[in-house]
């Protein structure tokens, strides 16, 4: 019973893959795949009737591939592919894994396979998901590629599946591969578990999908931890280094216009440092102004890496009124990151500033990232773009000296 429903999920799976490549191309034929059980394909099979515990109180189930082809699927010989374990050729250890495919032969439309590393059990990935990467060695056979041809995901038990993510440049140092061995790294960030709807308490397989043909090595296929380390194992910097989002001058922002539905503009008649402030002012219910909004990209359009700062460190900025005062500012700021995936938003309330109300003196405003709730709603921390600014009702306001801060450390 326990094999056939193993059976059906990589069945189910496959399809689904399919169904997106299809989504992808129309010249994709539907043909039948091999799909070998289990015990079948795996020497090492063995269901274990109890959970072990190790696995629920923590996450120890680490090595997916260092010198033993285990607990997989889709590593048969057939015409698409070969998967051999080589001793000759290695990077760490007794063997590494000389794996040859090709896309273009007939009925190989899909060639994948399934790494149910945890002796098929289901794993609990929650308490690592900001803080550890997937990391493998690759080199090619002979020759160069210009990239690694392959796609990677994870499913849970319910086969419900993460981002598919190419093994692009981003996650290994120059470009394209050769004969010698590169190290990647690929943060689990990366592929979105949470947005993706994904139970990360019961994560069953890494998928990976071959594109193209090749014939390359792999060696130490692994989950590593990489909070305190980056990829040559160098302490990596605490903190932001671009941390100023607006100071006397606007740059890296849109939406920052004069128009119809808003004048958002910088003045030097009012301000609380330096030589200016932005002034704000908006109204929605004008025709054709229902969504009125802003963005800084601060980093110089380049993307942020706040892992490290996300539980340590706030938004922090100066506002006042034109006139009159009010307690909530119809202004929402959220987070956004490279798959443009927004945080919570978070109005300007007293809840981070003194007073009971906001009026025509400087209040200064202080919101700890950890109130956008951006763990929570699957941004990737490894890529953060922009600050986003929606704006409603109507209301006029001036902002000044906005930036990231380390916020004290607790005295307790």
């Amino acid at each position: 019973m326990y094999l056939n429903s193993i059976t059906m999920k990589k069945t189910i799976h496959v399809a689904s893959i399919i169904l997106v490549m299809f989504s992808l191309s129309s010249c994709v034929h539907f043909l039948p795949l091999a799909l070998n059980t289990a015990d079948d394909n795996d020497p090492y099979f063995v269901i274990n009737k109890e959970v072990n515990s190790d696995y629920i109180e923590k996450f120890t189930a680490t090595d997916i591939f260092t010198d033993d082809i285990r607990n997989t699927w889709g590593t048969e010989k057939d015409a698409c592919r070969e998967f051999i374990v080589v001793d000759s050729v290695k990077k760490a250890g007794a063997a590494s894994l000389l794996i040859t495919w090709d896309k273009s032969k007939k009925g190989c439309d899909w060639i994948g396979v399934g790494w149910a590393w945890n002796n098929w059990q289901t794993i609990d990935m929650s308490t690592i998901l900001d803080t550890w990467a997937i990391r493998f060695w690759v080199r090619t056979k002979k020759g160069t590629l210009p990239n690694v041809p392959l796609i990677l995901s994870f499913i849970d038990d319910a086969n419900k599946t993460t981002e598919y993510v190419s093994v692009s440049e981003k996650f290994y140092k120059g470009p394209g591969i050769d004969e010698t061995w590169k190290e990647v790294i690929i943060p689990l960030s990366y592929f979105r578990f949470i947005s993706k709807g994904v139970n990360v308490t019961s994560v069953s397989q890494l998928i990976t999908t071959f594109e193209g043909s090749a014939s390359i090595y792999i060696d130490e296929l692994q989950l590593i931890n990489i909070a305190k380390t980056d990829a040559s194992g160098t302490k990596k910097e605490t903190g932001l280094s671009a941390t100023s989002v607006y100071s006397d001058k606007v740059l890296n922002a849109w939406g920052i216009e004069k128009d119809a539905c808003r004048e958002f503009v910088e003045v030097s008649d009012v301000k609380k440092n330096g030589s200016s402030s932005l002034y704000l002012s908006w109204n929605t219910a004008k025709s054709g102004c229902g969504v009125i909004s802003a963005g800084f990209a601060w980093n110089n359009w380049k993307v942020v890496n706040m892992t490290e700062v996300m539980d340590s460190w706030a938004l922090h900025f100066w506002i006042r009124t034109k006139e009159g005062s009010m307690q909530t500012v119809p202004m929402f700021i959220s987070l956004q990151d490279d798959g443009s995936i927004v945080s919570k938003s978070v109005s300007i309330s007293n809840a981070y500033y003194k007073g009971a109300a906001i009026d025509e003196t400087w209040r200064e405003v202080t919101i700890p990232l950890s109130y956008f709730k951006a763990k929570e709603e699957g941004l990737n921390l490894y890529e953060i773009t922009q600050i986003i600014m929606t704006f409603e009702g109507a209301s006029a306001v001036y902002i000044d000296d906005m930036s990231f801060i380390q916020l004290a450390k607790s005295t307790k």
